[in-house]
Order: structure tokens, then sequence, then C-alpha cells
């Protein structure tokens, strides 16, 4: 391992270090300082220590590698990983609309929280707070893994500062809001809408469904899948969580899923199209062959709201409205996350809950009567008289 050192003028000198090879690239690097000496030998001395620095790993050096060279890598990684269509989208959108045209020719040894802070103004600017903190994603995932890769000592993303994160409020709808989206809703999207609101299943796992997933006689579905949409393109997925669910329905909803079954047999053979079990439960069209949009579904639920003069209510609102009833109504949380199909109970209790006026009711009762039974007979009236 060599080092050279070279005057630079009024006692600094430039030191380089030979580091070995970059693993990905195959060019030379170098760890190179700028250091204070009053003579050439003494500024050999601090030559060999820096040797002996990197010798030890404490640096690992640089190359002139650029940060868009490392995001193209990356992303390779990345789509080598069997990540979800989505993410693998939003990946490639960020890099090539943020990343690549702002920092994409700055030599990773130079880049800097600074340089990130302001791309992520610049992006808060335009398009949000929550683009921004995507856009960090990506940085700092980049940046670990060229950490990784020994082609930086340290993440620069971990010094920056991008927007803190603001969780969205989600309003459920309740009793009465449901039965008056209900009862707008027609034919095949009520079905869909009385499935989302008693099951609590993610859009997509219920736009992914077919109609060998649902047992009308065992009173049961299967969710194995996830419908999105990438890039226009209708893609179907693993579930979010990679896991297969059983989901019990009650028989007011195997009702409406057999009624709606009926309607599809019918119009599929009005059209010379039988349905078969690999058909989709909902679908825009004769014999159920395709399965609707996610944002049309998404769309058609917003104009629903409109007519009926609901503000503020969401699709997605249906899923909470299922976890916030549930464990409102007694039922213990393992079933509640089992239902919903979360990694682990916490995910329910920390996004999915919402208070509302029975259970606060409930629970200032149940306090009470506890501190009622804690309490001595005539304790209150004696209280009274002490003031």
């Amino acid at each position: 391992m060599a080092g050279s050192v070279r005057e630079r003028g009024r006692g600094r000198w430039q030191v380089r270090v030979f580091a070995g090879r970059d693993p990905i690239s195959g060019r030379d690097r170098y760890a190179s300082w700028t250091v204070s000496a009053g003579s050439k030998r003494e500024a050999e001395k601090q030559t060999a220590l820096r040797v002996a620095e990197v010798a030890s790993g404490k640096h690992t050096g640089t190359t002139a590698m650029t940060f868009g060279e490392l995001l193209e890598r990356w992303l390779a990684l990345k789509r080598g990983h069997d990540l979800s269509p989505t993410t693998l989208t939003l990946y490639a959108a960020v890099i090539r609309n943020d990343l690549l045209p702002n920092l994409g020719t700055v030599r990773l040894n130079k880049l800097s929280a600074l340089h990130l802070d302001s791309l992520y103004a610049r992006v808060a600017e335009r398009a949000g707070p929550p683009m921004a903190r995507k856009v960090h994603s990506v940085v700092r995932g980049a940046l670990s893994q060229a950490k990784r890769w020994d082609l930086v000592t340290s993440n620069v993303a971990s010094d920056a500062s991008p927007p803190k994160q603001k969780k969205n409020e989600v309003h459920p709808p309740t009793v009465d809001e449901l039965r008056a989206i209900l009862d707008e809703a027609k034919d095949d999207f009520r079905a869909l809408l009385r499935l989302a609101a008693t099951s609590g299943a993610r859009r997509g796992e219920l736009l992914g469904l077919r109609w060998s997933d649902i047992n009308l006689d065992d009173n049961r579905m299967t969710i194995r899948n996830n419908l999105v949409e990438v890039a226009g393109t209708v893609v179907i997925k693993p579930t979010k969580t990679g896991t297969v669910r059983d989901v019990v329905l009650d028989t007011e909803t195997i009702a409406t899923l057999r009624a709606h079954r009926t309607r599809c047999v019918e119009l599929a053979l009005a059209c010379g199209t039988p349905l078969t079990d690999d058909a989709f439960v909902f679908s825009p069209r004769p014999g159920n062959r395709e399965p609707y949009i996610p944002r049309v579904v998404t769309r058609r639920f917003a104009r629903l709201c409109e007519r009926i003069e609901l503000e503020g209510i969401h699709f997605h609102g249906l899923r909470h409205f299922v976890a916030t009833q549930l464990i409102s109504g007694g039922a213990d949380i393992e079933s509640v996350s089992t239902r919903l199909g979360h990694s682990r109970p916490s995910v329910t209790l920390g996004l999915y809950t919402h208070p509302t006026g029975t259970n606060d009711q409930r629970a200032a009762d149940a306090i009470g009567a506890i501190v009622s039974g804690a309490q001595r007979p005539g304790t209150a009236s004696q209280s009274g008289r002490r003031q």
C-alpha cells in the first residue's frame, strides 16, 4: 500500500494513499488529505500514519464514481430482489425525475447533506413533503448500499433533514354513513362495498379475488393476491405481507355474493361467455375475464359519496371501519389483525383504530364502575362535608 505527498504551498501538503480497487467498477481507489507540515520529512511522517490507517480499514478511499452511477447500480440490484412492481416503478421515477437531473454528476466523495437538504426543499415545494421523503428514502437506501460496497465511509443521508412525516388522517364512516353508502350503491358495486366493509380486505385484495377464492357454502373467502396498477398496467402480485389468509364471512354478505354471482352468470350467458371459476369476482365486462382498475373503483366511490353529500370518506376508510368497529365491539386484537392481514397486532392498534362515541362511553362506564367498587359507602357525601 503506497502513499505520496505533494506540496501545495504555505506549509500545506496533499497526502494521497492507494486504497485498493473498487469492487464494482474495478477502478483504483484513493484516500486523500490536506495536512499541515513544516517540511517534507514531517509531511512524509504524516503520510506513513495515513497509510497505516488505510491498511487498518479505517479509511476505504473513494473512486471517481458519481452519485448517478451509484443510483443506476443500486436500482439494478433492487430489480433482482423481487420487489413489488409498484415499489420499483417509484424508485425508477424518483431517480429519473429528481435525483439524476439534480445530483447525478456529483462525485460520491463530494456528496453532502447540504446537497440533499437543498434537493429535499425543492421537491417539497414542487410536490409536497411526502414526495420529498420518498426521495430521501431512495437516497438513504442507495448510500447504505454504497457503504456496504465500501464505496463511501459514511452515509451522508443520515445527516440530512428531510421534511417530517405527518400521519395521514383517515376517517372511517359511521354506521349511519355506511348504511347510506350501501343504500346508494347498486349491483356489483354494492357487493364490493359490502364485502369491503365486512372483511376489512385491502382494495387490491378485493379486486384480485377470483370465484375460486370464494366458498359460498362454507361462508369464507381466501385472499391470496393483491391487484395493483403499475404505469397504466394492472399487475397481480402476492399480498402485502406475502401470506395467504382465510376470512370468514357473515351470512348476509354471503347472500349478497350469491346474488352477485347469479347476475354475473346471467350476464355472461347472455353474451355467450361462460363464467368460469378463475374469473374475477368483480369485473366491468361480461364473463369477468378482466378486473377493475383500482383507481376506477376509488373514483367511483368518491362520486358515490359526493351524491349523498359525504365528505372526507375514502374507500380505504372501509378497512378502518372494520378494525374500529370490531375492537370497540370487544373482538380480540389477534383476530382483528389476522382478518386484516397485518404482520403483527401492533400495526392494527397503531393505524387502524379510531375512537367512537359508544366506545368512549363504554370506557367511561367501565372505569366508573371500578372506582365505585373501590369506594367505601358514604365516602362521597363525607367528602362533600369536608370542603
